[in-house]
């Protein structure tokens, strides 16, 4: 959740904070940091452009970035993850 950077899985406060969420301020910094901290280090972008990979790489600059755009980059990108998973 962007309004307060932390997971949320309670069905009512995620109600509350997407309501919130609504007119409250985007805590993107804190929300990446948060999951890389949490053990997240690779993220994916999806749909064209690369505003959001830019941000990452300036908020994150050791996270892995990935962006899919239509159904080849996403078979490679699954490709990728397969071998990876099968070598670890």
């Amino acid at each position: 959740m962007n309004v307060d950077a932390l997971p949320t899985i309670k069905a009512e406060e995620i109600k509350e904070k997407l309501l919130s969420q609504l007119t409250g301020t985007v805590r993107w910094t804190e929300s990446v940091l948060a999951m890389f901290n949490d053990g997240y280090n690779h993220f994916v972008e999806c749909g064209q452009g690369r505003i959001l990979t830019g941000l990452l790489k300036k908020i994150v600059p050791e996270a892995r970035l990935s962006q899919i755009y239509d159904c080849e980059t996403l078979s490679k990108l699954i490709s990728t993850i397969s071998c990876s998973a099968k070598t670890n």
